[in-house]
């Protein structure tokens, strides 16, 4: 048995690491007390490394503003190519996978957009809440200028009285059409075409 100068316990030999330089070949502290020592210097070591570390990047970035500033535009410049092109193509592939799996809304959606924005430049009554679905529904997807079935991906929804003479963007002056037709119709009133 053997004392540890550091905890003061009692503790086997088997407890205290080897050192040859002592008399009875051990080391005066105990294995836990060592390596509460060893990890103390560490943090130290660690912490004063880390202020001179510090210090050396900050002098470092007073002497070479330029190069500094020159290096984070170019990182940036890097790391936006990159996320742009990464987010382009998730978009690209959601919209691919939405338009797959429901046309008539993804047709609905692209409409919507583009007649509210339509509306908007002209300052038009508009009704941001029109649900095209409840169109399509309600014309039993029959194309209002030729009365013929209108397939989904001929579908285009036509301003009975057009944007441009004064109509608005509300449920009631919205109705189903082919593409043809409401190319046709153009910004004509329906007895005018």
């Amino acid at each position: 048995m053997k004392r540890c100068t550091k905890c003061g316990l009692e503790k086997a030999y088997d407890e205290f690491t080897v050192d040859r330089r002592s008399a009875d070949g051990r080391s005066i502290y105990c294995r836990l007390c060592t390596r509460a020592i060893v990890n103390g210097r560490y943090a130290e070591r660690r912490e004063h490394s880390r202020k001179l570390a510090n210090n050396r990047m900050a002098r470092y970035r007073q002497r070479h503003s330029e190069r500094v500033r020159k290096h984070r535009r170019e990182g940036m410049r890097r790391w936006r190519k990159r996320h742009v092109m990464e987010a382009r193509e998730r978009s690209r592939w959601s919209k691919r996978t939405w338009k797959q799996r429901d046309p008539i809304g993804w047709r609905c959606a692209a409409a919507r957009d583009r007649a509210i924005r339509r509306a908007r430049l002209r300052a038009a009554q508009t009704d941001v809440a029109v649900d095209y679905r409840y169109i399509c529904e309600r014309d039993r997807m029959r194309c209002h200028l030729c009365r013929r079935r209108v397939a989904i991906r001929d579908l285009a929804f036509d301003h009975v009285i057009p944007l441009a003479r004064g109509g608005g963007h509300v449920t009631g002056n919205i109705a189903v059409s082919h593409k043809e037709c409401n190319r046709k119709k153009h910004a004509n009133i329906l007895t005018l075409f």
